[in-house]
């Protein structure tokens, strides 16, 4: 023991440093528990960093939803009523001016061509289609009178420019028969617009058909629907319900009078009506029996003469009148058929 300390007192001071650094590494090294054999180093995988787009996705705020606008509601109207009748017929006619038109319409109710009181009108049912061509300035319009009795009177009316050619049916508005006759109408420097055009509200509106529409109009009206049919917006308006007057009229966004349908009473009868108005181009087929018209106008007028096939524009129309007055030189072969080389 004496030896050792005493070793101890004769060691170096350098020495004795030394020693003692290499002490307090090897204590270090035993208390970190691990050893080059044992130490394992787990690789951490990166925490996961959003990329760019759903970056921007997140910060980029809610995109508010479109409101739908408002449709305005056609001329003379407006969200709640009509309000103004005239400037909406107006704007009717604009768009008639500018389109070809079809027009069907239906009417039950008292005789109105019959003078006299309403209680003693007969209960007829009318209907036909108005159809005008613009650019060929043709127009044709069939009428159709059902009278108690079943039987029918027909009235067509055929304009071509400045002319209309007329065929009427073989029952009188009152029931008694006559044979079927044509007439023809002429009018000098009229345009066929101001014809037609003006005159579509008139047509098949006489005295009660009249009178029902103007009761109609003077109702109060509520719009109860917006729609949108092939790009455009029809607004439908209806009387209110205390109205005696019930139906409804449904207008486009520019004023066009799709249809109207009403229902009133007219001096405690019942009338009934219905129009309806389609745009676009049609045709308006030449009847056969224009050409009939067409002689019969000759006849009255004073010329002479036998009809021939050169009277005629079609076989039809030739053996309609062949059938009818049995005209002289239409039949050359006495086959039945006239004109046979016509079209």
């Amino acid at each position: 023991m004496r030896q050792d300390s005493q070793a101890e007192m004769t060691m170096p001071p350098q020495l004795r440093k030394v020693l003692l650094i290499c002490t307090v590494c090897l204590l270090l090294a035993g208390c970190g528990g691990t050893t080059n054999e044992t130490h394992t180093t787990i690789a951490k995988s990166p925490s996961p960093q959003p990329s760019v787009a759903n970056s921007s996705t997140q910060v980029s705020p809610t995109p508010e939803p479109t409101a739908t606008p408002t449709p305005s509601p056609p001329p003379g109207t407006n969200t709640s009523t009509l309000n103004n009748v005239q400037t909406l017929l107006n704007a009717h006619y604009d768009v008639l001016e500018e389109h070809d038109y079809v027009v069907t319409y239906r009417y039950q109710g008292p005789d109105d061509l019959r003078e006299g009181n309403v209680e003693d009108a007969t209960d007829v049912t009318r209907s036909g289609i108005i159809a005008s061509n613009h650019t060929a300035k043709q127009q044709i319009i069939d009428k159709e009178k059902e009278l108690p009795d079943g039987t029918v009177t027909n009235k067509t009316e055929y304009t071509e420019d400045t002319i209309t050619y007329y065929r009427f049916g073989a029952v009188g508005p009152d029931g008694s028969p006559h044979d079927v006759y044509y007439t023809v109408t002429r009018w000098e420097n009229t345009e066929f617009m101001d014809r037609h055009v003006t005159a579509i509200p008139l047509l098949t509106l006489t005295q009660y058909r009249l009178r029902a529409y103007d009761t109609f109009f003077k109702s109060d009206f509520t719009r109860t629907n917006v729609s949108t049919i092939r790009n455009h917006t029809y607004h439908t308006y209806r009387p209110v319900p205390d109205s005696e007057t019930s139906g409804f009229v449904r207008i486009r966004e520019d004023g066009f009078i799709k249809t109207i349908q009403l229902r009133t009473t007219i001096a405690g009868e019942s009338v009934r009506l219905h129009r309806t108005f389609e745009l676009g181009p049609n045709a308006v087929e030449l009847p056969d029996w224009k050409q009939l018209a067409i002689l019969a106008d000759r006849q009255r007028s004073g010329s002479s003469g036998n009809a021939d096939c050169d009277d005629f524009a079609t076989q039809a129309g030739a053996q309609i009148y062949h059938e009818s007055n049995g005209g002289d030189g239409l039949d050359g072969d006495g086959d039945g058929r006239a004109c046979e080389h016509l079209p």
